[in-house]
């Protein structure tokens, strides 16, 4: 109960704030790279954690912030050479803090930002056509995600005999990943069918086809990916700031891996 609960704010808080405007997505956006990279480097830190976090947020959110005002013409390139001068003094910094392996923390506050800030910072440049904010291109990469995510589990559940990467996780079945993804390309179409074009009308297209299945597959992989970590550390859940659902990275870790493959693909289709 307490899952579902959860569950049902948490999409409608998502939903909501893609679809009301820019700064609401923008800020949705903020909140899930910090909330990200508190959970990673509280994972992943040993020593001096708490200040290792304050310096990855304060850093990834830096980065976040003002790659975003330059993608909504607010501010010009140069704006970007001030979160790239904090990384410089968080490694002076780093010279007074007599740690025993000063890179380790370091190292791992650049990898919270390739990991979970870069992803972050394409999926707003994604939702920009012409300098214009499209709310449905987020809305139809969370609904993908969750449709994949869903249906998997239901085909794993009732078809699932072939396990998908047991060592990493027992719970997933080859069945349930071919499951997810043709679901996923149903879901895709039909959400094209009504909502992306009522007027130019409906045409299957390859994208249609192909876009749904690199989020499944690219998905399912940050999932993987995510799951190894905890493993790596020997934990179950990367927090507990949703109950039932574990941590922010235990909810995005799909989405921040898919994000740079589906990039790609839309620069280049």
């Amino acid at each position: 109960m307490q899952r579902a609960i959860t569950g049902f704010f948490f999409i409608g808080i998502i939903i909501s704030c893609v679809l009301y405007n820019v700064w609401s997505f923008g800020i949705l956006l903020a909140l899930i790279n910090l909330l990200c990279i508190w959970e990673y480097l509280g994972i992943t830190v040993k020593e001096n954690k708490k200040l290792h976090q304050i310096s990855g947020i304060i850093t990834g959110s830096l980065f976040y912030v003002c790659f975003v005002l330059n993608i909504i013409k607010y501010a010009s390139f140069e704006i970007l050479f001030i979160p790239v001068i904090l990384i410089f003094c968080v490694l002076i910094f780093k010279l007074f803090t007599k740690e025993t392996n000063p890179f380790e923390g370091f190292g791992q506050i650049l990898v919270s930002m390739v990991y979970i800030t870069v992803p972050m910072v394409l999926l707003f440049k994604l939702s920009f056509t012409a300098y214009n904010y499209f709310s449905l291109i987020p809305l139809l990469i969370f609904i993908s995600i969750w449709s994949n995510d869903t249906f998997a589990y239901l085909t794993g559940k009732a078809f699932g005999r072939n396990k998908l990467f047991e060592r990493i996780s027992p719970g997933k079945t080859w069945e349930g990943f071919f499951g997810g993804i043709i679901c996923n390309i149903l879901i895709f179409n039909l959400f094209s069918y009504f909502f992306l074009s009522p007027k130019s009308g409906y045409e299957i297209t390859p994208w249609l086809i192909i876009l749904p299945i690199i989020i499944s597959v690219t998905g399912t992989l940050g999932d993987l990916i995510e799951s190894m970590l905890k493993r790596s550390y020997g934990i179950k859940d990367s927090g507990n700031m949703l109950p039932g659902h574990g941590g922010f990275l235990d909810r995005f870790d799909a989405l921040l891996f898919l994000i740079p493959f589906v990039y790609v693909y839309m620069q280049i289709s």
